[in-house]
């Protein structure tokens, strides 16, 4: 998979560091995706999203897609399958990715060591 970590500026903090991915061919990240869908339903939820990822502490948050769950279990849920499997699959690339140190961490400044350039991990 190539991909383009993308640090998310508005929600990062010095304590936090907040990305999202990009992948590549794609025209939006993401977290881009999920934040341009409109939720009138689930206003309330989605609010309740963003004040939690205001509040989180120390740690990195990798931000990606998502929908509104209509089942209990992601993987039976036909809306948020895709995304959970995306999910899924990339936090095991990135487990992979830092152990074989293409990518690197560096909490006492911006988490991710990358050029902003698509990686294959």
């Amino acid at each position: 998979m190539i991909l383009k970590f993308i640090r998310i500026r508005d929600l990062s903090t010095r304590l936090v560091g907040f990305y999202t991915v990009q992948v590549e061919g794609e025209e939006l990240s993401e977290f881009e995706k999920f934040d341009a869908k409109a939720f009138p339903e689930n206003q309330k939820d989605f609010d309740r999203i963003y004040s939690i990822l205001l509040r989180m502490g120390e740690r990195l948050v990798i931000l990606l897609n998502g929908d509104v769950k209509t089942h209990l279990n992601p993987k039976q849920c036909p809306n948020v399958r895709k995304h959970f499997d995306f999910a899924i699959r990339l936090s095991t690339l990135i487990d992979k990715a830092k152990f074989d140190k293409i990518i690197q961490w560096d909490p006492d400044n911006t988490w991710i060591i990358t050029d902003n350039e698509y990686i294959e991990i």
